[in-house]
Order: C-alpha cells, then sequence, then structure tokens
C-alpha cells in the first residue's frame, strides 16, 4: 500500500522541496518539517516530482492497472498476462504460458484471484496445489512471484 506522509497540523507541503523519499513541510514562521522514508515516496516526470502510488485498479475490462508510478503496467488475469511500459521509455509484454507444464489458461480458470482494495498486490492462490502467485507494484518496478 502508498504510504502517504499527511502534513502535520497546521502545515502544508512545499512541493517544490520533494525527494524521492522526503516532503518538507512549512509552518508558522520559519518553521520547517521534513518527512523521509526509505522506500520511494515520488517519481520524476519531467522534472516534477509526482507522488508514487502503487495501488492497483481494477477496470472495467476486468484488468488491472497501476494507479501512478514511474511506469504504466496493465495485467489480465484472465490470460497470465502483464504488459508494462517504463515512463523513461521502453516496454514489455509478459505471457505465462505454463507452470510444470500446465497452460496458463488452465491454471487461471483453476486460481482464486484476491484484489485488496487500496493495495498494490494481486493474489492468485491455488493455481497448482499449493503454488500461490503474485504480482507486487513497486515505485519503480513491477514483481511476479510464486509461494
Amino acid at each position: 500500500m502508498a504510504i502517504r506522509h499527511q502534513p502535520p497540523s497546521g502545515m502544508t507541503e512545499l512541493v517544490e522541496h520533494r525527494t524521492l523519499c522526503g516532503k518538507t513541510f512549512a509552518g508558522t514562521g520559519n518553521l520547517r518539517r521534513t518527512v523521509t522514508s526509505i522506500r520511494p515516496q515520488h517519481w520524476q516526470d519531467g522534472g516534477v516530482w509526482r507522488e508514487v502510488d502503487c495501488e492497483l485498479i481494477v477496470q472495467p475490462t476486468g484488468r488491472y492497472q497501476v494507479k501512478n508510478a514511474a511506469y504504466s503496467l496493465e495485467i489480465d488475469p484472465a490470460a497470465l498476462t502483464c504488459v508494462y511500459e517504463s515512463k523513461r521509455g521502453g516496454s514489455m509484454t509478459l505471457i505465462l504460458e505454463a507452470i510444470n507444464g500446465i497452460p496458463a489458461i488452465a491454471l487461471a480458470q483453476a486460481g482464486s484471484l484476491e484484489w485488496l482494495p487500496r493495495h498494490e498486490t494481486l493474489i492468485y492462490r491455488n493455481v497448482l496445489p499449493g503454488v500461490t502467485l503474485f504480482f507486487v507494484c513497486r515505485p519503480y518496478s513491477f514483481e511476479i512471484f510464486r509461494q
């Protein structure tokens, strides 16, 4: 889930002071407060720092898209495909054809899809007995792994 630093009471964010991992807030007088994080909070778009929000949003088509990150991503759970495009240039399409020799379409039909609203993870439970697939959005990339 996206971590959003809310302005402390009575303070406003100084957007021009954003960094990859931090925000600065201004209060009365010369009071300033900077909040930093280990995880990136922003991505740069033409010199402007934008808020990172890796939440997956379900579309009317049944596909999922990342809300706001340094890339666009569309996941089609029915076909087990992902289309990734970096906002800096470059793209790729990932097509999961099979796991352990079982075609992806059969896996998609057998698995149980779990999507948590306001979350950056799409979980496919039991695509094979005891095998779960995870699609996880990160601020600058995404991961697919099985457990």
